[in-house]
């Protein structure tokens, strides 16, 4: 399955501000900036979609952009 372990991608992105992961629905938010009261900050590198993917793609989680949390 890889190098990822589901627990800790979810604990590394819990620091992230552009992300937020629902463990309980199975689910990924990630602002898409089109909130003027919450900025999107940019803070998601290439090791973080990565973590993304990972969620998505090998635990079933589902991926939604959205303008606030």
């Amino acid at each position: 399955m890889g190098k990822h372990i589901e627990g800790a991608v979810i604990t590394q992105l819990k620091n992230k501000h552009d992300v937020k992961v629902d463990s309980v629905n199975k689910q990924v938010f990630i602002l898409n900036g089109k909130s003027k009261k919450l900025p999107k900050r940019d803070d998601l590198g290439i090791g973080s979609w990565g973590k993304v993917d990972f969620l998505t793609n090998y635990c079933g989680y589902i991926k939604t952009y959205v303008a606030e949390f």
